[in-house]
């Protein structure tokens, strides 16, 4: 049995969700009615998450003081 790994995230229709590095059977009907949306190289995709942005605080906790400094 072949298989393609699918190359995007989407909700197709409310039953059809695709997952991007998912495995799909390659002889599924969505995979044969969209070929481009999968890849037979099984190495295509590699999932990696990167880190969150560093959110800088822009106001003080409640019953925290900010320091300011009075401008010229």
């Amino acid at each position: 049995m072949a298989v393609v790994r699918a190359l995007f995230s989407a909700n197709i229709t409310p039953t059809l969700v695709i997952n991007a590095g998912e495995l799909w059977d390659a002889d599924d009907p969505v995979v044969r009615q969209h070929p481009e949306w999968f890849s037979d190289d099984l190495d295509a995709i590699a999932r990696r998450t990167r880190p969150a942005p560093v959110m800088e605080e822009a106001t003080a906790e409640p019953g925290v003081r900010r320091a300011t400094r009075k401008s010229a």
